[in-house]
Protein backbone atom coordinates (compact mmCIF):
# COMPACT_ATOMS: atom_id res chain seq x y z
CA UNK A 1 0.00 0.00 0.00
CA UNK A 2 2.67 2.49 1.02
CA UNK A 3 4.73 1.94 -2.13
CA UNK A 4 1.64 2.26 -4.32
CA UNK A 5 0.68 5.56 -2.68
CA UNK A 6 4.27 6.86 -2.72
CA UNK A 7 4.41 6.28 -6.47
CA UNK A 8 1.14 8.19 -6.88
CA UNK A 9 2.42 11.06 -4.72
CA UNK A 10 5.56 11.34 -6.84
CA UNK A 11 3.44 12.16 -9.89
CA UNK A 12 2.26 15.38 -8.28
CA UNK A 13 -1.14 14.85 -9.93
CA UNK A 14 -3.77 15.60 -7.27
CA UNK A 15 -6.54 13.79 -9.13
CA UNK A 16 -4.40 10.68 -9.56
CA UNK A 17 -3.38 10.78 -5.88
CA UNK A 18 -7.02 11.01 -4.75
CA UNK A 19 -7.97 8.18 -7.09
CA UNK A 20 -5.06 6.06 -5.78
CA UNK A 21 -6.14 6.60 -2.17
CA UNK A 22 -9.62 5.54 -3.30
CA UNK A 23 -8.24 2.33 -4.84
CA UNK A 24 -6.51 1.48 -1.55
CA UNK A 25 -9.61 2.39 0.49
CA UNK A 26 -11.84 0.21 -1.69
CA UNK A 27 -9.37 -2.67 -1.34
CA UNK A 28 -9.59 -2.38 2.46
CA UNK A 29 -13.33 -1.75 2.38
CA UNK A 30 -15.08 1.61 2.15
CA UNK A 31 -17.55 0.61 4.87
CA UNK A 32 -14.69 0.02 7.31
CA UNK A 33 -12.98 3.30 6.31
CA UNK A 34 -16.28 5.15 6.72
CA UNK A 35 -16.75 3.70 10.19
CA UNK A 36 -13.19 4.55 11.28
CA UNK A 37 -13.29 8.10 9.91
CA UNK A 38 -16.89 8.99 10.70
CA UNK A 39 -17.39 9.98 7.06
CA UNK A 40 -20.22 8.67 4.90
CA UNK A 41 -19.57 5.90 2.38
CA UNK A 42 -21.10 7.90 -0.46
CA UNK A 43 -18.98 10.91 0.45
CA UNK A 44 -15.85 8.77 0.43
CA UNK A 45 -16.69 7.25 -2.96
CA UNK A 46 -17.23 10.74 -4.41
CA UNK A 47 -14.16 12.31 -2.79
CA UNK A 48 -11.74 9.50 -3.60
CA UNK A 49 -12.05 9.46 -7.35
CA UNK A 50 -10.16 11.40 -10.00
CA UNK A 51 -12.82 14.15 -10.12
CA UNK A 52 -13.37 14.16 -6.34
CA UNK A 53 -11.02 16.88 -5.06
CA UNK A 54 -11.24 15.80 -1.39
CA UNK A 55 -10.52 18.16 1.48
CA UNK A 56 -7.05 17.71 2.94
CA UNK A 57 -8.61 16.75 6.27
CA UNK A 58 -10.49 13.94 4.50
CA UNK A 59 -7.26 12.69 2.94
CA UNK A 60 -5.55 12.68 6.35
CA UNK A 61 -8.46 10.86 8.02
CA UNK A 62 -8.56 8.19 5.33
CA UNK A 63 -4.81 7.73 5.40
CA UNK A 64 -4.92 7.32 9.18
CA UNK A 65 -7.67 4.70 8.81
CA UNK A 66 -5.47 2.92 6.25
CA UNK A 67 -2.54 2.93 8.67
CA UNK A 68 -0.56 5.38 6.53
CA UNK A 69 0.83 8.86 7.10
CA UNK A 70 2.39 11.57 4.97
CA UNK A 71 6.11 12.15 5.20
CA UNK A 72 8.02 15.05 3.67
CA UNK A 73 11.34 14.60 1.92
CA UNK A 74 13.47 17.06 -0.03
CA UNK A 75 12.49 17.44 -3.65
CA UNK A 76 15.11 16.71 -6.27
CA UNK A 77 15.43 19.88 -8.29
CA UNK A 78 17.42 20.49 -11.45
CA UNK A 79 19.68 22.89 -9.53
CA UNK A 80 20.50 20.29 -6.86
CA UNK A 81 21.33 17.67 -9.47
CA UNK A 82 23.51 20.04 -11.52
CA UNK A 83 25.39 21.36 -8.49
CA UNK A 84 25.81 17.89 -6.99
CA UNK A 85 24.11 18.78 -3.69
CA UNK A 86 22.37 15.40 -3.36
CA UNK A 87 24.50 12.58 -1.96
CA UNK A 88 24.22 10.05 -4.78
CA UNK A 89 24.34 12.71 -7.48
CA UNK A 90 27.38 14.33 -5.93
CA UNK A 91 29.18 10.97 -5.89
CA UNK A 92 28.24 10.29 -9.51
CA UNK A 93 29.41 13.76 -10.55
CA UNK A 94 32.70 13.20 -8.72
CA UNK A 95 33.11 9.84 -10.44
CA UNK A 96 32.62 11.49 -13.84
CA UNK A 97 35.32 14.04 -13.06
CA UNK A 98 37.69 11.30 -11.87
CA UNK A 99 36.97 9.22 -14.95
CA UNK A 100 37.76 12.10 -17.28
CA UNK A 101 41.07 12.67 -15.48
CA UNK A 102 42.23 9.06 -15.73
CA UNK A 103 41.23 8.28 -19.30
CA UNK A 104 37.74 6.97 -18.61
CA UNK A 105 38.53 4.26 -16.09
CA UNK A 106 35.99 3.77 -13.31
CA UNK A 107 33.28 5.25 -15.50
CA UNK A 108 29.96 5.08 -13.64
CA UNK A 109 27.25 3.05 -15.27
CA UNK A 110 23.95 4.78 -15.81
CA UNK A 111 20.64 3.08 -15.26
CA UNK A 112 17.59 3.84 -17.32
CA UNK A 113 14.79 5.33 -15.22
CA UNK A 114 11.83 3.08 -14.64
CA UNK A 115 8.96 3.62 -17.04
CA UNK A 116 5.49 4.31 -15.74
CA UNK A 117 2.13 3.41 -17.14
CA UNK A 118 0.08 6.51 -17.83
CA UNK A 119 -3.44 6.71 -16.52
CA UNK A 120 -5.97 5.57 -19.03
CA UNK A 121 -3.52 3.49 -21.05
CA UNK A 122 -4.56 0.16 -22.47
CA UNK A 123 -2.35 -1.70 -19.99
CA UNK A 124 -4.51 -1.93 -16.91
CA UNK A 125 -5.97 1.55 -17.30
CA UNK A 126 -3.43 2.86 -14.80
CA UNK A 127 -5.09 1.14 -11.84
CA UNK A 128 -3.07 -1.18 -9.67
CA UNK A 129 -4.58 -3.18 -6.83
CA UNK A 130 -2.22 -2.86 -3.84
CA UNK A 131 -0.96 -5.99 -2.14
Amino acid sequence: MAEFLSAALETGDAAFIAESIGVIARAKGIAQIAEETGLGRTSLYKALRAEGNPAFSTVLQVMKALGLHLQAKPAVSKENVESGKRGANAKAKGAKVSASRNGGANKPTSKKPATRTKRGSATGHGKVIPT
